[in-house]
C-alpha cells in the first residue's frame, strides 16, 4: 500500500480484530468448489460466498455487509438491452463472415470507443459466454445465439410475417 495510514490502519486491524490467520475459509472454498462441480455447476453463488464468510467470521456471528442478502438486479436482462441499443445505433458496424459452417457477426467496439477502453471493456463484459466466439480485436459474435440474447431473433423476413 503506498498510503501510510491505511497501511498502519489495515496492519492494526489484522493485528487486533482478526489474529491468527489460517487456511480453513481457503479450504471450505475449495470443498465447496469440489461439490459444485461435481453437481455439475461451475459457478460460485452469492450462498457459497455468505457459507464461507460464516466459517470465517464464526467467533463473532457476523455477515460482512458487502455480501448482497438479495439480488441486486438482473444483470442479463440490462446487458442485453445496452447491446441491443448498441447493436440497432451501430447496425452498419456489424460485418457478417462465417466461421467453421455458422455465421458470426465481427465488430470493432475498440474503434468505436476510441480511447475510452473501460467503456468498451464494460460493453463486452455484458456479453454472455455462450455468444461470444472470441473476444478479442475485433469481437466476433455466434450470430443467432447473439441476435437470440438482444431479442432479434427473427430476419427481416421473419418480421415481415409477424
Amino acid at each position: 500500500m503506498e498510503n501510510p495510514k491505511l497501511k498502519k490502519e489495515s496492519e492494526r486491524y489484522l493485528k487486533e480484530e482478526v489474529g491468527v490467520l489460517d487456511n480453513t475459509l481457503f479450504v471450505y472454498l475449495l470443498q465447496s468448489m469440489i461439490e459444485r462441480f461435481k453437481e455439475g455447476s461451475s459457478l460460485i453463488d452469492e450462498d457459497v460466498a455468505r457459507q464461507m464468510c460464516k466459517v470465517a467470521f464464526i467467533a463473532q456471528g457476523i455477515t460482512p455487509d458487502f455480501i448482497a442478502t438479495e439480488p441486486l438486479g438482473d444483470f442479463y436482462h440490462a446487458g442485453s438491452l445496452e447491446w441491443k441499443a448498441f447493436y440497432c445505433a451501430n447496425r452498419k458496424l456489424f460485418e457478417t463472415m462465417k466461421v467453421e459452417g455458422s455465421e458470426c457477426l465481427v465488430v470493432d467496439i475498440d474503434r468505436l470507443y476510441g480511447a475510452n477502453f473501460k467503456k468498451a471493456d464494460q460493453i463486452r463484459n455484458k456479453l454472455p459466454p455462450d455468444v461470444v466466439r472470441s473476444s478479442g480485436t475485433p469481437l466476433i459474435l455466434r450470430k443467432k445465439e447473439f441476435l437470440s440474447f438482444i431479442g432479434e431473433e427473427k430476419g427481416w423476413f421473419g418480421r415481415i410475417l409477424g
